[in-house]
């Protein structure tokens, strides 16, 4: 049984496939074109218990190309998920941040510090995997999946 993480940023994002032995099974940043994408998820696709892909919504400043692209990848997203027949569910970042009981981003901690935050746990969670910003975020999606659907492990908090 392997779960699937998705951080859908066009350009900051990846996927990330966990085994229920807490292991990375795959992991990537976000392929550069949709072949690249089929073709990631067509070689795992049969792998995949469940997938969780991050709620992604326009936020304010953002300009209204970036805001496009961003939708429209999230869209691509769900569309080869679907094609490939593997489940998924959307879940916002509180939610799965919740999971793992990471504490909110602070009030004065900027998006770079908390994103850097959030690849230390995923570093203290996988060590020896090797990480970029890309793939933290989708490596702790994929983490928290895996504790909600997967079978327990011995010793291990859900």
């Amino acid at each position: 049984m392997n779960y699937l993480g998705i951080d859908p940023g066009p350009k900051s994002g990846g996927l990330v496939i966990v085994t229920n032995r807490k292991e990375v099974y795959a992991i990537t940043a976000m392929p550069a074109t949709e072949h690249d994408l089929c073709d990631f998820l067509k070689e795992h696709a049969n792998t995949i218990s469940m997938a969780w892909i991050e709620k992604v919504h326009a936020f304010p400043k953002q300009g209204v190309v970036s805001a496009f692209n961003f939708g429209d990848n999230y869209g691509m997203l769900r569309g080869v998920l679907s094609a490939f027949d593997i489940s998924f569910e959307v879940v916002q970042p509180l939610f799965w941040q919740r999971r793992l009981e990471v504490p909110k981003k602070g009030k004065e901690e900027t998006k770079t510090v908390f994103k850097n935050r959030l690849k230390g746990i995923a570093q203290r969670m996988y060590p020896g995997v090797p990480l970029i910003k890309a793939t933290a975020d989708a490596l702790l999606i994929a983490e928290a999946c895996r504790r909600e659907h997967g079978l327990r492990i011995v010793g291990e908090r859900k």
